[in-house]
């Protein structure tokens, strides 16, 4: 592997691998090669959950600052000293200057990820968990500079490494189905100042993802809407409050345009 020995050779911390059912036997490969490293083993478990693996690492650290970053993702030798140099609570850190590979790569304080129950494991597929965290930690008034741009790299390799254990191969559609969900959660956060529980939220997900795949056949525009239901108002009155978010294709722009 290129990336782990990055990882394990950065002084004053603690390396987790968490290999989540992997079929190519990554947790025996890391302890017979890394043996200082702990391994989080999942077992059962063939569809890969990104956000619950991060939560099921983030469990096993002792670290009062957390970092998370994928497989393929290539730490410089000085990365661990240049973060602990600037870290300060009050903020999270990231180092992506314009490299959306590098998006899910982030440094936080333990006690502002454990405040926020970690990441979302409603969210499943590729991509999603990540700016829903963000969102989260800066509701909780952190901000967010930049690091040097040489500390981090990745692997350069196809989507199709990233989607391999997924439900949802395409991942275009599994981020449309995320993105969307993630704009009806966070339209409930800003109206009613909390997330729903788990199950309301797996619903909200299976519901979205029928709907995004429905719209699709039938050529139509994407729409979910949700109901806070009716509560008292002022006498003699009722209010329900109704979130709508409707998704279509973009036919304005060119192809090789923004994205």
């Amino acid at each position: 592997m290129q990336s782990l020995p990055t990882m394990a050779a950065q002084p004053g911390t603690e390396t987790i691998v968490v290999d989540y059912d992997c079929p190519d036997g990554s947790a025996d490969w890391v302890a017979a090669h890394f043996p200082a490293i702990r391994v989080v083993r999942v077992a059962q478990q063939p569809i890969f959950n990104a956000a619950r693996a991060r939560n099921l690492g983030a469990a096993a650290a002792t670290a009062p600052w957390l970092c998370f970053v994928d497989a393929d993702t290539l730490l410089h030798p000085d990365f661990a000293a240049s973060v602990l140099a600037v870290a300060a609570p009050g903020f999270y850190y990231q180092c992506v200057h314009g490299r959306r590979e590098l998006a899910g790569s982030v440094v936080l304080p333990q006690a502002a990820f454990a405040r926020l129950q970690g990441y979302d494991e409603v969210l499943e597929g590729w991509g999603g968990e990540d700016r829903d965290l963000y969102h989260r930690l800066e509701r909780l008034g952190l901000r967010q500079p930049d690091l040097p741009a040489h500390l981090l790299d990745t692997i350069r390799h196809g989507i199709d490494l990233r989607t391999r254990f997924h439900r949802i191969q395409n991942p275009m559609n599994a981020w449309l189905i995320n993105r969307m969900y993630l704009e009806v959660k966070h339209g409930i956060l800003a109206l009613t100042g909390e997330d729903p529980p788990t199950e309301i939220r797996q619903r909200i997900h299976a519901e979205i993802e029928a709907e995004v795949f429905a719209a699709q056949a039938a050529s139509r525009t994407a729409s979910y809407t949700l109901s806070e239901g009716w509560r008292k108002f002022m006498p003699n009155h009722q209010v329900e409050r109704i979130l709508t978010v409707r998704v279509q294709p973009d036919n304005t722009r060119t192809p090789g345009g923004p994205r």
